[in-house]
């Protein structure tokens, strides 16, 4: 019986699907969207420029020892480019030092994605001998404040995603985080800045020379860059033949955000249907409400029956099921551990096996499920793919994925991160082939795996049940640190929509029913304010959130968020001193980087700002455990206000939140602690509390461009402007 499916090359089109742009080669510089690449001559880049500005402080080499020497890599030969296509081009590089030599064939992708394949030789006619052999990689270091890295087998919980550790000398290495039954290496390590970084990744450690005590990976501080180290060679070692090591780079952002990623899952079925409502989909074929694992809507329909997906789909598609109103999009569930194998595995099983809780995507597994994929959209049945638990998983596949054999015939587990992502860029491409937005959806909580994200459009993050006490004792702010969601969540660098996956129940869990209400509330109220600290796509539904921020959903709004908009906005605490007590700073089982947990004490508070034409929304939350006093001095200028309006601005309270039954907000604000001002200001904190108390009574005030406002503990404030001719009138 012949496979429809088998060898097919849905997704593979000769033009990359938008926003990417074709691949471009001028002399030894290679382009893709955003990025442009110096290629040396031994095929390793001299430069990385991301969005304009260089990232490397100095070119990716090699570095040899041997005999105890420096060894030093010359090339006589330039850089060979291969033929150039819109999807990708090829080069070959060449170094050798005394003894030993290394030849590096590239392929580089649309994304802007280079995979490397090394062969590393003795020369000469005999064995080397080689004491360390590696590969570095050195930062700028403004381009190096942030690190994610991830194990081969993990989950998603605290895998390293954070400020890079403080100090000089090895600051990171993998022996903290690889284990495998020989070595630690980890299959992926991304460094970057706010906007801009530089991932590498490998599938395995195969043609490495691994080791039980010495890292495979560091990270390094030196007093003018952050050198990232892959020790292919860490011990004496009697190279006697070829050996070969295979790696990928890529610098992100690896695709700019859709247009309209603003209106992403946030119900604007008007502006962006049918992608703007349901991004989940354990309820897309409602009203059967069946769980898709049990088999009913797997990645095929029950029994194999096209004509009974597609009557199910549209019904589905005209009802309207409250949470998915119509218009709201169909998105098919998958797991990537637990993909469905259909019929077609009585035969492929075999190769598509990977043990216990194991994942292998060998190609006639893609070519498989891609092409069932292709089905579910050409029809009209779904609009979309949701894939769960993007967590590490190990592939011990040794024959058709990318584990392989130790000498002493133990299996070295692979990651599969090349084949998935040839699954995700296949299926990205396939949406674009149907005419269809990318909707391509992962649960990613904790573990970004940018090579294959970058064929994702949306993520959602959060799901860590976990972090929470059951008790007040843990907010969101304290839950999820600052470092740790500028690593995953700046969606201008990832590229990616981003949204939370987080659950009231993550609040009330253990506690008394009646508690609830209260524990959400102020829960909730954490969350809300980081979500739109970082302007995130997060779901609403359910909460009493502020209709005003509805307002600032539109394609037409600029936001400025808090790490880049200090030219129009500057943010001081009012404090008398630094806040140190433990009980005040945000919990120190999730804030593991104690600079940056010291730094909250000193200065607690955060703004971003949602600019229109005529007005703009101020978002301002405190971090700290106690009310903070904060001086907010705008540039009004700056925002747009007409020279003419300066004085006439206009300033509400628009935090209209519904509090639970039984807790008036404003008597819970009275009975807390004043914030506390430094004594020494005298007059002008007399100032600033007489300006706060008339504000709560008649109104905020505005004073040449400084706002003086009371924050609670672990929340936000929520402030609008209004300069444009109807406020000025008002």
């Amino acid at each position: 019986m012949p496979v429809p499916w088998l060898g097919n090359r849905l997704g593979l089109a000769d033009t990359p699907p938008p926003p990417f742009e074709p691949v471009t080669v001028q002399g030894n510089r290679v382009a893709a969207v955003g990025r442009q690449y110096t290629v040396a001559p031994s095929g390793l880049f001299s430069s990385i420029s991301v969005l304009g500005e260089e990232i490397l402080s100095a070119p990716i080499h090699f570095r040899l020892v041997s005999g105890g020497q420096e060894g030093t890599f010359s090339s006589t030969t330039p850089v060979r480019f291969g033929p150039c296509v819109p999807t990708q081009t090829s080069w070959e590089g060449f170094v050798e030092a005394p003894g030993l030599s290394i030849r590096a064939q590239t392929r580089f992708e649309y994304d802007g994605m280079a995979r490397y394949e090394l062969q590393v030789r003795p020369t000469g006619g005999k064995p080397a001998t080689v004491d360390r052999l590696s590969l570095l990689i050195p930062f700028r270091p403004e381009h190096a404040e942030f690190l994610h890295a991830l194990p081969i087998s993990g989950n998603f919980h605290n895998e390293p995603a954070g400020c890079l550790p403080p100090g000089h000398g090895v600051v990171w290495d993998s022996l903290s985080l690889g284990k495998l039954p020989l070595g630690n290496f980890v299959p992926m390590v991304w460094l970057g800045g706010m906007l801009r970084g530089l991932c590498w990744f490998a599938d395995n450690d195969q043609g490495w020379m691994p080791l039980d005590g010495e890292p495979a990976v560091t990270i390094t501080r030196e007093k003018d860059a952050a050198i990232l180290g892959l020790h292919f060679i860490s011990a004496p070692f009697r190279l006697e033949e070829p050996r070969r090591i295979v790696f990928g780079l890529l610098a992100t952002p690896p695709k700019p955000l859709p247009a309209d990623y603003r209106q992403w899952n946030r119900g604007r079925q008007d502006r962006v249907s049918p992608i703007g409502g349901r991004l989940t989909s354990c309820e897309a074929f409602a009203p059967w409400i069946v769980p898709p694992k049990l088999g009913v809507m797997d990645y095929w329909p029950r029994n194999y029956d096209w004509a009974f997906a597609e009557r199910a789909a549209q019904t589905q598609r005209k009802a309207n099921t409250g949470k998915y109103p119509i218009g709201a999009a169909l998105v098919l569930y998958h797991d990537r551990r637990w993909t469905p194998a259909p019929r077609d595995s009585s035969y492929f099983s075999w190769e598509w096996a990977s043990g216990a809780d194991g994942v292998s995507y060998p190609p006639s597994k893609i070519d498989c499920l891609v092409w069932y994929m292709s089905e579910w959209i050409r029809r009209g049945i779904v609009d979309g793919i949701y894939i769960d638990d993007v967590f590490p998983v190990p592939d011990d596949n040794p024959v058709t994925g990318s584990a392989y054999l130790l000498p002493d015939g133990r299996i070295q587990p692979g990651s599969a991160i090349f084949a998935y992502r040839e699954y995700l860029k296949r299926l990205y491409g396939l949406f674009a082939e149907h005419r269809k937005p990318p909707l391509i959806t992962t649960h990613m909580t904790c573990t970004l795996a940018i090579p294959f994200h970058a064929f994702a459009t949306v993520i959602f993050d959060g799901e860590d049940q976990g972090r929470f006490m059951g008790d007040d004792s843990v907010t969101f702010i304290d839950a999820w640190p600052l470092d740790r969601l500028l690593t995953l969540d700046n969606a201008e660098r990832t590229g990616l929509v981003t949204a939370f996956m987080f659950k009231g129940l993550y609040a009330s869990r253990g506690r008394p029913e009646a508690d609830w209400p209260h524990l959400v509330y102020r829960m909730y109220r954490s969350a809300f304010a980081i979500w739109m600290l970082f302007d995130m796509n997060s779901e609403r539904a359910g909460l009493n959130y502020p209709p005003i921020v509805e307002a600032y959903d539109g394609p037409e709004v600029k936001v400025c968020p808090f790490w880049r908009n200090e030219k129009l906005v500057m943010v001081e605490s009012v404090l008398p001193k630094a806040a140190s007590d433990d009980k005040l700073l945000p919990n120190k089982v999730f804030w593991r980087n104690a600079e940056l947990r010291e730094s909250i004490g000193r200065e607690p508070l955060r703004a971003t700002l949602y600019l229109k034409s005529d007005r703009a929304l101020l978002v301002l939350v405190n971090f700290l455990r106690q009310p903070v006093r904060g001086r907010v001095r705008l540039d009004l200028a700056g925002l747009g206000v007409p020279a003419e309006r300066l004085g006439q601005v206009g300033v509400e309270d628009v935090d209209t939140w519904t509090h639970p039954p039984g807790e008036d907000i404003r008597d819970l604000m009275k009975s807390q602690p004043k914030p506390e001002v430094p004594g020494e200001e005298g007059e002008a904190a007399e100032d600033d509390t007489r300006d706060f108390e008339r504000s709560e009574e008649d109104g905020l005030r505005l004073r040449d461009g400084v706002l003086v406002l009371d924050v609670r503990p672990h929340d936000f404030r929520l402030i609008e402007f209004r300069w444009g001719r109807q406020a000025v009138d008002e």
